[in-house]
């Protein structure tokens, strides 16, 4: 079973596109690092030590309808949505 969770990154309005493709990949960064930090004894439960299983980000608009079940939002240089997905560390929601 899998986890799938978003990030909404919203910037000033005058912001260009660089900077929140930057900030949209310093997120990434965080979610990796918290990923990683996960109780080792947890994550060899499952047989891997992989629980991250894939991450999206879209800049500059949300993801298409079809990718998430949540309306995309308008095109704008000022907002960014990052998609992640975990697999499901013991039973149903825990850890």
């Amino acid at each position: 079973m899998s986890i799938l969770v978003y990030l909404d990154i919203w910037l000033p309005n005058d912001v260009p596109l660089s900077a929140t493709n930057d900030t949209a990949m310093r997120a990434e960064q965080v979610v990796r690092k918290v990923v990683e930090g996960a109780p080792k004894e947890v994550t060899k439960e499952t047989g891997t030590e992989h629980l991250l299983t894939s991450m999206t980000s879209f800049i500059g608009g949300g993801g298409p309808r079809f990718w998430f079940s949540i309306s995309p939002k308008a095109t704008q240089t000022n907002y960014a949505q990052v998609i992640v997905q975990v697999r499901e560390q013991g039973g149903p929601l825990q850890n």
